[in-house]
């Protein structure tokens, strides 16, 4: 036992008897509604059939860039009510592509509208290294919702939503 301060001794938190069974308290999992034994399927179970990937797709390696999709405030000049220019300042969404492969890659870009499902395509090309901003000058409308796919006959899908 061990004293306080003001001189007065701690007592023990509760006698221990060698008797008496330990038992641990209960361990908190961070998903209950996992149960903690899952039993294998039975012989008379088939496994589950393995989906045939979509057309589009191609089951290769990753598409060697690094993809982005961000809002930047940009400034600008427009024409005023008067005609005359004045300064204005606007948020442009835009995706930014870098290649990261070892030589020339083409790609298609592909924007589906998230709420009229209407599609609109660009093709970029990229040199080695290089990283091209891509968005309304190629006719892409990168509103929020919007899905953004790479495409290269090469390489996987890489696909992006518009935040």
């Amino acid at each position: 036992m061990w004293q306080r301060r003001d001189g007065a001794e701690r007592p023990s938190a509760r006698p221990v008897s060698p008797s008496a069974p330990v038992t641990p308290p209960p361990i908190a999992t961070s998903n209950p509604q996992v149960p903690a034994v899952v039993e294998a399927p039975s012989a008379s179970i088939p496994p589950p059939a393995a989906s045939a990937p979509a057309q589009s797709k191609y089951d290769g390696p990753e598409l060697p860039v690094i993809f982005t999709v961000a809002t930047r405030r940009v400034y600008t000049t427009e024409d005023g009510s008067d005609g005359e220019p004045v300064n204005v300042t606007k948020n442009v969404t835009e995706g930014v592509v870098i290649n990261s492969s070892d030589g020339p890659l083409t790609i298609t870009v592909t924007e589906v509208n998230g709420q009229t499902h209407e599609k609109s395509q660009a093709q970029i090309v990229l040199a080695q290294n290089m990283q091209k901003r891509f968005g309304a000058d190629q006719g892409l409308s990168m509103l929020s919702g919007d899905e953004i796919t790479l495409r290269n006959p090469s390489y996987q899908e890489l696909t992006r939503q518009v935040p």
